[in-house]
């Protein structure tokens, strides 16, 4: 029992210690300047006649103070810059062959900027980044560990006060929706051979969205009689990624009962409307209220026309 006693007041008292250096590090991260950035590159991909690559960047205010008069330096070796998304707080922006600079001129804390990159590359190219705002450098923060190193780094952890740990590493592993969403869209275009078509969206859309992905695909599949097949699976790829949320999902499985509807595969077609209806019923109420207006026919014959 004494033994027990003892366990129990020096699990206490471990737990007591952790929670007053836990509300340190909390307090002290408020009032120091804190800003870090996280790079994901993605694999080569056609792009314009050459090979290219994109890079989706995001800059944090970890800190509790406002940081302002931000400035990045960016450049690729050996490379070709082509285009990077807007962001409302990029100001200053120039672009010159392997090199793009910015100014922010305030960002707030816990706030972001999410941007996008994509660049004719050399195999051996390199990327650098500078980015510094007043009073702070800016540090690269690995991006998030996987679902397995959080669990066993919680498991770890418990020892010294498991629901404390718990959260915090939740609050500091939180996916960034714009990466992980490229990241889905451009898998699903690899993996049915059509890598290429990645840098067509960005072009097209400024952005990646799952939706705007789908009717790119649609529109692409009546347009161009030669790869129909890939862009169908590369609308199933997106149908199967579980990251993929059900109501962009709804929208992938209505265009692709479309398409079968079409081709009078009506097993099939079936199979994606009942997906629909189950999975993203809200999707399928609103797409079905607009099914007579959307005639793949006549959006085919306008697509032919304009090519």
């Amino acid at each position: 029992m004494l033994t027990t006693i003892t366990t129990n007041v020096a699990g206490g008292i471990i737990l007591f210690l952790f929670t007053i250096w836990y509300s340190w590090h909390i307090w002290r991260r408020r009032e120091k300047l804190i800003l870090s950035y996280t790079v994901t590159e993605s694999d080569l991909f056609p792009i314009h006649n050459a090979q290219g690559k994109y890079y989706a960047i995001k800059i944090s205010n970890n800190g509790g103070k406002l940081i302002k008069n931000i400035t990045a330096d960016i450049t690729i070796s050996d490379a070709e810059i082509d285009k990077i998304t807007n962001h409302d707080l990029i100001t200053n922006l120039e672009k010159k062959d392997a090199q793009v600079k910015f100014s922010v001129e305030l960002l707030n804390p816990k706030e972001d900027i999410d941007f996008v990159i994509t660049s004719k590359v050399k195999t051996d190219s390199k990327f650098k980044i500078k980015i510094r705002g007043e009073g702070v450098n800016a540090f690269e923060k690995i991006n998030s560990p996987s679902k397995t190193d959080v669990v066993g780094t919680a498991i770890i952890w418990a020892f010294i006060g498991f629901f404390f740990a718990f959260v915090y590493i939740n609050i500091m592993t939180k996916d960034n929706p714009t990466i992980e969403r490229m990241d889905n869209v451009f898998g699903a275009l690899n993996k049915a051979g059509l890598p290429h078509v990645f840098q067509q969206i960005i072009d097209k859309h400024d952005d990646i969205s799952y939706e705007g992905t789908a009717f790119y695909l649609m529109n692409s599949y009546l347009r161009d009689t030669t790869n129909r097949e890939k862009y169908i699976n590369a609308l199933k790829n997106l149908v199967a990624n579980e990251n993929v949320a059900l109501n962009s999902k709804g929208v992938a499985c209505y265009l692709i009962y479309k398409i079968d509807l079409k081709a009078k595969n009506s097993i099939e077609a079936n199979e994606y409307l009942n997906k629909c209806k189950t999975d993203a019923p809200d999707t399928y109420k609103f797409l079905f209220e607009q099914d007579q207006h959307y005639n793949i026919d006549s959006i085919q014959t306008h697509l032919m026309k304009n090519k």
